[in-house]
């Protein structure tokens, strides 16, 4: 991990040290309310905790492609002296993405790391990579993403080798207000055994208004995530977060990427809260 940062703040830094006016910045800072719910019959039981994240994307536009960093890192309060729950997520993406004249695609690959409250004694990791499109159309964007996703524990309990799909759109009401919605899917497997598949779905909708023309807006989404293990009926738990958040989009006009899925929570919760 400590490589992978490395070389993700040499390209934030090359991306910052080109000078170019295309170069643009983004932030998204949010706070929310975090459930979850047994699907499984023998661990019936509901928890809510509080939840914050933090998101920095850089992108530049080199000519020929648009490259881009971005670190995302989210927190979660503790719950009745659980140590098998998430405490935090935190991954580096990096992204290249081209233009190709009706539609942008490009590739995309990161590195993550979470932690629980204490039941693991051992580094937590997850790595990813992937291909994403979009197309502008005249309400707003549509894109989708494909890709794989693995994961490490001493127990193995993380989503593994699953590969994924997302699409999803904004549509641009009016007035500063835009609409927000994708849906995700994946599979893979966890124990280190693939007699366990795993199942994941996710589902987010949200809006967002701008604050004026200098690049400021207010949102609320709210995510759902299921995450099915092939162990016994029902087995897995289902996860929901309402976000209110702010974003900021400074420097230049190249356009940074769609949103990936939430590739370090399908690992972590299954890792930490899925038992």
């Amino acid at each position: 991990m400590k490589t992978y940062l490395l070389a993700s703040a040499a390209m934030i830094a090359g991306l910052a040290g080109s000078a170019s006016a295309e170069l643009s910045f983004g932030i998204d800072a949010a706070v929310g309310t975090w459930a979850s719910h047994s699907t499984d019959t023998g661990l019936e039981r509901h928890r809510d905790r509080k939840t914050g994240k933090l998101g920095l994307s850089v992108a530049n536009d080199f000519g020929g492609f648009v490259g881009q960093a971005d670190l995302n890192w989210q927190a979660l309060t503790s719950v009745d002296g659980d140590e098998d729950a998430t405490k935090s997520i935190f991954d580096v993406t990096l992204r290249g993405m081209r233009d190709f004249g009706a539609m942008r695609g490009g590739v995309f690959l990161g590195k993550g790391e979470h932690q629980d409250y204490g039941d693991s004694d051992e580094y937590m990791s997850y790595q990813f990579i992937g291909f994403d499109a979009e197309k502008d159309m005249s309400f707003g964007t549509v894109y989708g993403q494909i890709g794989y996703v693995d994961s490490w524990d001493e127990y193995g309990e993380g989503t593994q080798r699953a590969t994924f799909l997302r699409v999803g759109g904004d549509y641009q009401v009016g007035n500063g207000l835009t609409l927000t919605g994708a849906v995700s899917m994946a599979k893979g497997r966890k124990w280190d055994s693939d007699q366990y598949g795993v199942d994941i779905l996710g589902i987010e909708l949200g809006v967002e208004k701008a604050i004026g023309d200098n690049g400021l807006s207010l949102y609320g989404s709210y995510e759902h995530t299921k995450i099915e293990a092939d162990y016994e009926d029902g087995y897995g738990d289902e996860f929901g977060t309402l976000w209110v958040g702010l974003k900021m989009n400074l420097g230049g006009d190249t356009k940074r990427g769609s949103k990936l899925p939430n590739l370090g929570q399908w690992v972590a919760y299954n890792a930490n809260e899925v038992e």
